[in-house]
């Protein structure tokens, strides 16, 4: 376990001479234990992309794969990613702000963590779960620069996003189709709807008061209604007041876990799965 370290200590060094400007306050953005993974072009465009993207929004796009992250750590899968994380101290600025996809090949594991203020205000609990939407199709058909791109793509909208003020959750975010928010009405529709509600509910009435008619029949002989003493009262109806009740119509949604970020007290908020 201690020469993985040093392997990714080694490649870590690496990444910091060829593709991090000595002035950028970052650690690298791409970790791997396997040559294969990646080619040089491939780890370029990954870093400038990943580098673009944090230097325009103060937050750090890391991406990790392993072979198997069980020889970093005793732990599951989103603990070795948030151990690798604090280890090589990634993140922007200060407060290491950032976001981390960790893939772990051996079992197809996979972690999705966030970091700092910024960090876990931009990739909320739902938000995660979108995210996570846009590269695992990718990585089901073992396509990883597709995936890749599709998560650096993602991870800049979703700041975007936060940095407008609507961090990607469960409500009002409407670019990835998922907002809970009801269609607006075109102005036709809103005036036919003024126009024909009035005219139902009369009518829905008229047709009512018609059936109870139906059964009416006039009567000619008063000894019907003394046969058994006629009894008169005057009876007197007060409207004071109406009483409403409403219920919430309850419409299917993705599932999620709720509004907001929920961080550990590591300072982490995550996800795992497969892949």
């Amino acid at each position: 376990m201690k020469r993985k370290w040093i392997c990714l200590l080694l490649l870590l060094a690496a990444l910091l001479c060829l593709s991090v400007p000595a002035a950028a306050e970052v650690s690298g953005y791409v970790l791997f234990d396997n040559d294969d993974f990646f080619t040089d072009e491939e780890l370029s465009e990954l870093n400038d992309c990943a580098f673009g993207i944090a230097e325009r929004y103060g937050c750090g796009i890391y991406v990790v794969m392993l072979e198997d992250y069980t020889e970093y750590t005793d732990g599951d899968v989103r603990d070795c990613a948030e151990l690798v994380y604090t280890e090589f101290e990634l993140g922007w600025g200060e407060g290491h702000d950032g976001v981390m996809l960790l893939l772990s090949m051996a079992d197809r594991d996979y972690a999705l963590i966030a970091y700092g203020d910024k960090g876990n205000a931009s990739f909320t609990d739902y938000g995660k779960d979108v995210l996570s939407d846009e590269f695992l199709p990718y990585f089901r058909y073992d396509d990883w620069m597709g995936g890749f791109r599709a998560y650096q793509d993602a991870c800049k909208d979703f700041l975007r996003q936060a940095e407008a003020g609507e961090p990607v959750d469960d409500y009002g975010y409407s670019d990835y189709g998922y907002s809970d928010e009801p269609h607006e009405m075109s102005d036709g529709t809103k005036a036919g709807i003024t126009v024909a509600a009035p005219s139902l509910a009369a009518l829905g009435v008229c047709q009512g008061m018609k059936r109870k008619m139906k059964s009416a029949r006039r009567q000619t002989d008063a000894r019907r209604y003394v046969s058994q003493g006629l009894h008169l009262y005057a009876n007197q109806d007060t409207f004071t007041h109406r009483t409403e009740t409403r219920r919430v119509i309850q419409t299917e949604q993705r599932s999620h876990s709720g509004r907001g970020t929920t961080v550990s007290s590591s300072g982490f908020s995550g996800k795992s799965g497969k892949f």
